[in-house]
């Protein structure tokens, strides 16, 4: 049995997907500010990016959320 990278599972999916995802980085948070997007649960999530795919941004602790379907209200940069 061959072995699957599952992070290049994760990027096909979201390559050719409509939904859109949330991404997080606290370095884009402290230089820009957060948006607050409601989750297709209705939870509010904060988040730095929204895109339909993976974003390349450069950001190095850049983390996915999750699916977001809403946007809510932006907010500040956060302290350094």
């Amino acid at each position: 049995m061959s072995w699957v990278n599952p992070h290049a599972i994760i990027a096909g999916y979201l390559l050719y997907t409509t939904k859109k995802y949330g991404w997080y980085s606290e370095q884009a948070a402290r230089q820009y500010g957060v948006h607050i997007y409601l989750t297709p649960h209705g939870e509010e999530v904060a988040v730095s990016f929204v895109e339909r795919g993976i974003p390349n941004t450069g950001w190095e602790d850049l983390r996915l959320v999750g699916e977001v379907t809403t946007w809510v209200r932006n907010v500040g940069r956060r302290n350094q």
